[in-house]
Formats: C-alpha cells, sequence, structure tokens
C-alpha cells in the first residue's frame, strides 16, 4: 500500500496502520517511497522536539 494521505489526511494514519494489520506487508509513503513505521518515528520526534504530541 502506498499512502498519500491525500483522500483522507485525517485517517491516512489509521488507514494504513490497519491495512498493515490486515496484510502483514509494510505501508510506504508514495511521495517518497519511506516506509510508513519510518515516517511515523521521523515525525512523532519532530513532534516532540517542537513540544507537540503527534
Amino acid at each position: 500500500m502506498h499512502v498519500s494521505g491525500a483522500e483522507r489526511p485525517a485517517t491516512a494514519g489509521k488507514d494504513a496502520r490497519r491495512w498493515q494489520a490486515f496484510t502483514g506487508e509494510a505501508a510506504t509513503l508514495e511521495a517518497t517511497g519511506e516506509s510508513f513505521a519510518s515516517v511515523t518515528t521521523q515525525r512523532s520526534e519532530e513532534a516532540s522536539d517542537a513540544g507537540r504530541t503527534v
């Protein structure tokens, strides 16, 4: 699954996690090809550094 988030940005992460659980495959970010897990970790760290929670 390639995740763009453009279709439904508010639910893209939830949709990707459900798809991964259902298929056992790793979702990737369509724009960069990075794994969903990698992008989630990176964005979480960036938010933490800025004092926000994701």
